[in-house]
């Protein structure tokens, strides 16, 4: 199992979208990943500071399999960043925090 699908897998029914750097961000608050062959990234997007580490705290304990557990592998989940996603314009209350995804264990192909 990749671990990107291990991870979707335990954050269904979420719907994560691919981060794109071109993209403007959906709708808040905001999932987004990018995958690399030994971590996922989550960049999560909030209306303001609050409701981004409202998310990510959910989001943390649904990866570290604090709530009812799934048939995924174990995750390790780490908060790297966060802060106002628009830093020039003062008047936007826009958050992200990024958690960074790696398997506890190998991961099967």
């Amino acid at each position: 199992m990749k671990l990107i699908d291990a991870v979707k897998e335990r954050l269904a029914p979420l719907k994560l979208v691919e981060w794109q750097a071109e993209s403007e961000p959906p709708a808040l608050p905001c999932v987004a990943y990018d995958a690399y062959e030994d971590a996922v990234v989550l960049l999560i997007v909030g209306q303001d500071q609050w409701h981004a580490d409202q998310a990510a705290g959910a989001i943390f304990r649904l990866l570290n399999g604090w709530l009812p557990p799934r048939d995924v592998p174990r995750l390790r989940v780490a908060m790297t960043e966060s802060g106002p996603d628009f830093p020039e314009n003062i008047h936007s209350m826009q958050w992200y925090t990024l958690l960074r995804i790696e398997p506890k264990h190998f991961l099967s192909a």
